[in-house]
Order: structure tokens, then C-alpha cells, then sequence
């Protein structure tokens, strides 16, 4: 059996994006329904809804960009932990200064 270039992204999937915290976290907040009106040739106008799901990178980058915001505004104090979870990589890794060491309001 050959390998598939699929198992990779499907276990990124099943790994990152289907555990119960992540799923019910997606559901809850990552999901938004867009309407739009269509008209057709005979001039009938239809209502379109279409539902719309983040992707795995948009939602790690969202929910990464939400600690971080709430940490520089104080919100969240040093004594609260972050959701460190989130992070694939962390900022040190780039030669970047992690938010877990930056003054509340920077």
C-alpha cells in the first residue's frame, strides 16, 4: 500500500481540530452563517445561506490572538495562566520575547 499524502493532514485534523475542548470551542464560537439574495433570470429572488466553519490555522491564530490581547490588557493577570495549549510554536523559538514575559499593557 502506498503512502498517502492525506494521513498527514488528516491526522492533523483528528490530533488538533476533533478533541472535545477544540470541537465544542469551534462550534461554539467559530462558526458563522452568511445570507445573501439571488435573484434568477425569471426574477424570482432566492435567500442563500451558507454555513462557515474557521479552518485549523484560523482557529489556533484567533484563539492565540485573544490570550494575548487579554494578557496586554490586564484582563488576564500573570497569576491567570493563558490557554498554552493553543501554541504550536512558541514566539522563542523565532528569537521573539514570549507574552508570558511582557508587562500587562505592552
Amino acid at each position: 500500500m502506498e503512502a498517502s499524502p492525506l494521513i498527514g493532514q488528516l491526522e492533523i485534523l483528528i490530533k488538533g481540530m476533533l478533541g472535545k475542548e477544540t470541537l465544542l470551542d469551534l462550534i461554539r464560537h467559530f462558526i458563522v452563517f452568511e445570507t445573501s439574495k439571488k435573484e434568477d433570470n425569471a426574477g424570482i429572488t432566492m435567500i442563500e445561506t451558507v454555513k462557515k466553519i474557521a479552518a485549523y490555522h484560523q482557529y489556533y491564530a484567533v484563539n492565540r490572538a485573544v490570550d494575548s490581547t487579554l494578557r496586554a490588557s490586564g484582563f488576564i493577570t500573570k497569576s491567570q495562566k493563558l490557554n498554552d495549549s493553543i501554541v504550536v510554536h512558541s514566539p522563542e523559538a523565532h528569537g521573539l520575547k514570549s507574552s508570558q514575559v511582557q508587562k500587562i499593557g505592552d
